[in-house]
């Protein structure tokens, strides 16, 4: 994840870049600022067919706790597309 955000007097900096992990790599100042870094984009499907650290599996919890919500999941090839 990278999030943006205006450097001062607009904005409050500290802008960030979070790997798929929720480890943050990198963090801006308060200041005008150029944050560069490599994503890691098979980290990133591994995180979502895994889970993080294999245990957190959110779209995985949503689908399972959608009746007791009263929500109607999609199936599968649905959400694939």
């Amino acid at each position: 994840m990278v999030s943006l955000n205006a450097g001062t007097p607009t904005g409050l900096g500290r802008s960030l870049i979070v790997d798929p992990e929720g480890l943050v790599r990198l963090q801006a100042g308060d200041g005008e600022e150029l944050l560069t870094d490599v994503l890691d984009l098979d980290a990133v499907t591994r995180v979502r067919e895994h889970g993080t650290a294999g245990v957190s599996r959110l779209w995985d919890q949503a689908v399972r706790s959608a009746p007791a919500l009263g929500l109607r999941p999609q199936p599968a090839e649905a959400r694939s597309e």
